[in-house]
């Protein structure tokens, strides 16, 4: 009989909705314009790279839903497993962290003075102080 825990379901969770973003971002043109694809900046750039983020490494973000706002801090930007290609800029995980419990796992914007507002979908820890985030754009 199979068996998955709660933590596999939550994974796959966080890896489906990423996947559906990426499928929006690599979608053609004609489907939809750049700008309006999540993922992509007005100029039709990903906004989801691994060298965007590493330069904010240790700043405090914005992270806001559609009712409320909270600060966080980006604490690591690290490789996913299996490991294809050191510090790949399609593939890799966001840590996050919060002073106070923050939200339970859901889509939210990330925002900072001069970084473009981001969706991205996260997982938050039993404590809601840690969140994680995977880019995986195949």
């Amino acid at each position: 009989m199979l068996s998955l825990s709660r933590r596999q379901i939550l994974r796959s969770g966080a890896v489906g909705a990423v996947s559906l973003a990426v499928l929006a971002e690599a979608a053609p043109a004609s489907a939809a314009p750049a700008a309006s694809a999540p993922g992509a900046a007005k100029g039709g750039k990903s906004l989801l790279t691994r060298s965007r983020f590493a330069k904010e490494l240790g700043a405090t973000f914005t992270m806001r839903s559609p009712v409320s706002t909270w600060k966080a801090r980006l604490e690591e930007v690290g490789d996913l497993v299996p490991l294809l290609r050191v510090g790949d800029e399609s593939r890799f995980s966001l840590t996050f962290s919060t002073t106070e419990p923050g939200p339970p796992q859901g889509a939210f914007d990330f925002s900072r003075p001069g970084f473009e507002a981001t969706s991205l979908f996260v997982i938050a820890d039993r404590d809601r102080r840690r969140y994680v985030a995977i880019v995986n754009r195949l």
